[in-house]
């Protein structure tokens, strides 16, 4: 309606709900000044004919044809003198708008005369303002459907300030803020929205845990019975108990959003931007919500994953009145990178809704590029072990198996293949084919000829059963010494087994040993690090790795008359050993020559994959206080240690590790005599998502190497 344009072009206030409603349902304005104007408005028109020569039409209520949205009646109005401020000014130049009139007599009149003002022609900027306004509120729904579909598959974990300077009236609104997200949100433990929260003030008062699962009524309820509990502000204690809720409730392959809402800054500040990047290392994105004029714009930072996620409010109220917007800008600066852990520079991560992509994120100096992957056919990403997986061993929120009563679900990316559920909540056995010409229908779950569908199948057989798709790799019948690798596209390679290995189905790999008696090949190193004044691999594999202070130094009594210098925080990464099938058979060799003046209080790690703050499955260390040699493995089970002392121990030393046979023995020689043991240990070495490091640890029980190491030889065989 017309007689509302100058309000809404003029408001710089909050849109709120009652504005809203304000301009939907108007209310009356009875008055003497309108009474006199509806009965005196014939007269007035007649009068203008008169003065004019126009003709007078009656139009009554017209739509705007382009933007339906928008109406206005025209008629004669009465003020004193029209003004470009006046609101009779926006008035009609939003019915000149609507009845596409190119220019409008405004008429006046009063008891004594019919007074005429200049003609007014269209004002183009109206448009503009009143269209954004309508886009505004129609937008309003689109936005919720928005934040249901950002925060699916996605832990939301509220962290709310109930220190003294909140007050009682404040922290209403601030629960009310949250409940009205709520009820937007997705609320569902599958495959939807998990929402938890605790207040803070000097201690923890009261936590919303993720498990047991709460519904949509009990979560509101829940947040209303929240006590405003006044005292301090210890921030790093509401970080380190939304931590531990995260680490022990989280559900596997789910998204991590913390919304941290405070009002002043904490206690302890370092403390508090310490325990926030502990949470940022796990893998939880952190947004931080500044109320008032007493925040720390320094400790927002901290707290926050990234500067687009800290957001200011002046108080409380607006906070309530903006929640929506707030929680869309979260989600409009979250990208797929958010919450991965960069390692030596690169990540991965998973991509929220799509089971089988992942994203590669690679920081060059302070700027993290995005690499978007997809795993092979019948495959998922996997963010425990950094792999593309199947999909058995993999928990991901976005399968369609995840949905209860479902019996099939179709696999991404290829309108013919799906697979059969279990339960409702595991992924079957089976990949399936669509006949030729038919689709999968992912609505009533069967191979329609309704669904067009072009798409090629791993498997393009003439019966709607794929074989098992647990290993790409399938062996030839009847000679274990070879196997077949069958490609996404269809196409297949035969490859053969090394001499001394035979194909097994179960491993997916070459990993029964079997006896060479004819010219059996020399076994050949995958590393081989020799430190004679060139560092670099010389197995022939020439494979790359990044130096961490690691100096090429003379050092007398090295078997080229130069050694790797250790200082203690330097290091060698060899990427190649991330994510890689050891099998059980690996063979390790170090020589090396402790720092003399060190006194280390824990073992020194020599080589071991532990780049990635998880425990390593192979280790080989040098205890200097107790002349001991270390080494461990973990298989299936958990790790087993062997440990051998030396015999005083003289200049260079030199330690074999050994894991073959269903055996792990530790040789060593330091220069005065050798020692060994060994013990039992069944299975294959567990491959980890870290890669190798040479000198280095990230593990608390151990420390560092000090030192020289003449050469290390890392081999898939015993040489």
């Amino acid at each position: 309606m017309a007689s509302v344009f100058h309000k809404i072009t003029n408001w710089k206030a909050i849109v709120t709900d009652k504005f809203v409603g304000s301009i939907i349902n108007p209310k009356s304005f009875p008055s003497e000044a309108t009474s006199y104007g509806k009965q005196t408005e014939r007269k007035s028109r007649e009068i203008y004919v008169e003065r004019t020569g126009h003709s007078d039409h009656y139009c009554g209520f017209i739509i705007i044809s382009t933007f339906p949205f928008l109406g206005a009646s025209p008629d004669a109005k009465v003020c004193d003198k029209l003004e470009h401020e006046h609101e009779y000014y926006t008035q009609i130049q939003g019915q000149l708008l609507v009845t596409g009139a190119p220019f409008c007599d405004f008429v006046v009149y009063t008891k004594v005369e019919v007074v005429e003002n200049k003609r007014m022609r269209k004002c183009c900027a109206l448009l503009c303002v009143l269209v954004v306004c309508w886009t505004l509120a129609q937008s309003q729904a689109a936005q919720q459907a928005r934040l249901a579909t950002c925060t699916q598959g996605t832990d939301v974990f509220f962290v709310l300030d109930g220190s003294g300077s909140v007050f009682a009236s404040n922290f209403e609104l601030m629960k009310n803020a949250v409940i009205r997200l709520i009820d937007i949100f997705s609320i569902e433990p599958q495959q939807g929205t998990v929402v938890g929260a605790l207040v803070f003030s000097s201690m923890i008062s009261q936590v919303i845990p993720f498990s047991p699962f709460l519904n949509k009524e009990q979560l509101r309820q829940a947040i209303r019975n929240l006590q405003y509990p006044e005292g301090g502000t210890f921030t790093k204690l509401a970080l380190e108990k939304m931590l531990e809720v995260y680490t022990n409730q989280s559900r596997p392959g789910a998204q991590k959003l913390a919304v941290v809402i405070t009002d002043g800054q904490s206690s302890i500040p370092e403390a508090t931007a310490a325990q926030a990047k502990l949470a940022q290392q796990s893998g939880i994105v952190m947004a931080s919500v500044g109320i008032g004029n007493t925040i720390d714009e320094d400790e927002l930072q901290a707290i926050a994953s990234k500067p687009e996620l800290v957001f200011k409010f002046v108080s409380f109220e607006v906070l309530s009145q903006q929640i929506l917007h707030l929680f869309d800008e979260i989600c409009t600066n979250i990208s797929p990178c958010d919450g991965c852990a960069i390692i030596n520079g690169v990540g991965y991560n998973l991509v929220g809704g799509d089971c089988t992509s992942f994203v590669q994120c690679v920081q060059i100096r302070n700027t993290i590029h995005e690499y978007r992957h997809t795993c092979p056919t019948g495959l998922f990403w996997d963010q425990t072990q950094l792999t593309c997986n199947f999909p058995l061993q993999v928990s991901c929120l976005a399968d369609g198996c995840r949905r209860a009563g479902v019996s099939a679900a179709a696999q991404p990316g290829n309108c013919r293949m799906y697979w059969t559920c279990n339960d409702g909540l595991r992924r079957g056995d089976r990949m399936m084919c669509c006949p030729p010409g038919s689709g999968f229908n992912s609505v009533t779950q069967v191979c329609d000829p309704g669904v067009p569908c072009q798409d090629s199948c791993m498997y393009d057989k003439t019966t709607t059963e794929a074989p098992l798709v647990r290993c790409a790799r399938q062996q030839i019948p009847g000679d274990d010494s070879r196997f077949r690798v069958v490609y996404e596209d269809g196409f297949s390679v035969e490859q053969s087994c090394p001499p001394n290995r035979r194909f097994n189905q179960d491993d997916c790999g070459c990993t029964t040993p079997v006896e060479i008696l004819f010219d059996r090949p020399s076994c050949q190193p995958e590393l081989l690090l020799d430190c004679n004044g060139q560092l670099q691999d010389k197995s022939g594999n020439n494979l790359p790795f990044m130096n961490q202070n690691v100096e090429v130094v003379p050092a007398v009594g090295a078997r080229d008359g130069y050694a790797c210098k250790f200082h203690g925080d330097s290091r060698l990464l060899f990427w190649r050993f991330a994510n890689t099938w050891f099998g059980n058979d690996v063979c390790i060799k170090v020589r090396f020559q402790p720092d003399r003046n060190s006194n280390p209080s824990r073992p020194e790690v020599l080589v071991a994959n532990n780049d990635c703050t998880i425990k390593p499955t192979m280790t080989v260390a040098y205890d200097k206080s107790r002349g001991m040699a270390m080494g461990e493995v973990q298989t299936t089970g958990d790790p087993m240690m062997v440990t051998t002392n030396g015999n005083g121990g003289g200049d260079w030393m030199e330690i074999t590790y050994r894991f073959h046979g269903g055996q792990l023995s530790v040789d060593m020689d330091d220069g005065r005599g050798q020692s060994s043991n060994s013990g039992a240990m069944q299975g294959n070495i567990k491959s980890t998502k870290c890669a190798l490091q040479i000198g280095y640890t990230d593990q608390a029980d151990s420390s560092n190497f000090y030192g020289l190491i003449d050469d290390v030889l890392v081999s898939f065989c015993q040489p």
